[in-house]
């Protein structure tokens, strides 16, 4: 059985985002973005636990990003986006072996300028701000107000030569003669190795992919993604979609959530939660639906962490609006800082953690355990504790398994 309480090391956390370069990245091509500044202010709570808050500044400056790749997707209002990707390796203590981080980050293209050069200083994003390259001549177009892609002078090239110039002109053509289907489609040229083929079966599965704000200072990831199917009373076949994060926040909530929260920080060093969401499917692909009980979004972004929407009866049903290179892996965002989710993204100016589940290299674990049975490894991970324990501790244990007992209980009406 899983060691829940041993897959949530926190020296795992700290490592889940290394500056390390790509090697297999291979694209030339920058990409910068002018944004506010955020920060995560941590504060102290109840039980001594910190809790991190995320906010924006008043300050702007421009970030450059190295190695990005671009490509579009029309969705179905026929309006054309941009999505920049990038991709980073890291040895994960978590899976026990390199994986590879992918980020993504979409706009709705509003206007594009044509390529010109200029003489240009790239910097770090992260610590003091250390120069990546320059000040040398580069290529470069920009769209929107506050995006550019660009690239580095060779010698001998010239501006008409250059990548940049055939991607604005790609662009630039889509704009005039729109050749991109309408289908809400993110198609990945980069992971034709995960498109589905015999011997890679689960990529043949209902499967979603998930996008979470990439804010690794709140130690907020997705560890395991697990899809268990079935038949409901009425009929329907659904796909439940259980979401397991390595979370250390602690939220406001009763008296009993704040002793359990506080003593697993205490004894474990991390707090493990559990969102579940479904995938309701029709007759055919515009049938599918979201199913979000008690976790829907709403418009709220990541400054937010108590927001339950959809928790009234019956639950709404929401249209899933983008899919990920083919139908059967429908787009989810998590949204708020309480992990509320939705159909479309609510932070548009963050980058995204992309979350592949069924990649054998990437950071997160995929299965197919349904919710009950996670919850019952968790109450059996609980009991062989209370068994080792102290006297306070078996108090504080017993108190854990009669709250999520209770928990449990409410969530069956």
């Amino acid at each position: 059985m899983t060691e829940f309480f041993e897959l949530f090391n926190p020296t795992s956390v700290q490592d889940q985002l290394l500056n390390k370069n790509d090697p297999e990245s291979t694209s030339e091509l920058f990409f910068s973005y002018r944004e506010k500044r955020w920060k995560v202010k941590q504060s102290y709570e109840s039980w001594g636990h910190k809790k991190s808050r995320f906010f924006w500044t008043g300050e702007v400056e421009i970030w450059d990003y190295p190695a990005c790749n671009i490509s579009l997707v029309r969705a179905s209002d026929n309006k054309l986006k941009i999505i920049v990707r990038r991709k980073k390796r890291h040895f994960s203590t978590f899976r026990g072996k390199e994986v590879e981080i992918r980020l993504m980050i979409g706009f709705d293209l509003e206007k594009i300028y044509e390529p010109w050069e200029d003489v240009y200083t790239a910097r770090k994003n992260e610590g003091g701000r250390e120069i990546l390259g320059g000040p040398k001549e580069r290529f470069v177009f920009q769209f929107n107000d506050n995006c550019w892609v660009w690239e580095w002078v060779k010698e001998g090239e010239t501006l008409e030569s250059s990548n940049v110039y055939d991607l604005y002109r790609s662009i630039f053509e889509e704009i005039s003669n729109p050749s991109v289907k309408s289908d809400n489609i993110f198609d990945v040229e980069d992971v034709k190795a995960i498109i589905p083929k015999k011997e890679n079966e689960n990529a043949l599965k209902i499967i979603p992919v998930v996008y979470q704000p990439a804010i690794d200072s709140m130690k907020n990831f997705v560890r395991i993604v697990d899809c268990a199917s079935y038949k409901t009373v009425d009929g329907y076949l659904e796909i439940e979609v259980s979401l397991i994060f390595n979370n250390e926040q602690l939220r406001q909530h009763s008296f009993l959530n704040n002793v359990y929260q506080a003593f697993r920080y205490y004894r474990y060093g991390r707090i493990l939660d559990i969102e579940t969401f479904r995938i309701r499917l029709g007759d055919d692909v515009k049938g599918n639906k979201f199913v979000f009980h008690n976790i829907y979004s709403e418009k709220y972004g990541l400054e937010y962490d108590s927001i339950h929407g959809d928790s009234g009866d019956p639950v709404p049903e929401h249209d899933i609006k983008y899919y990920f290179n083919t139908e059967e892996h429908p787009v989810l965002f998590i949204n708020t800082s309480n992990h509320a989710m939705a159909e479309y993204d609510s932070n548009h100016n963050l980058w995204k953690w992309e979350y592949i589940p069924w990649l054998d290299d990437g950071p997160v674990v995929f299965g197919e355990k349904n919710r009950t049975y996670i919850e019952d490894e968790i109450e059996e991970e609980i009991t062989k504790k209370i068994e080792n324990e102290t006297f306070l501790g078996r108090y504080i244990l017993k108190a854990v398994q009669k709250y999520r007992k209770f928990k449990r209980l409410l969530s069956s009406f």
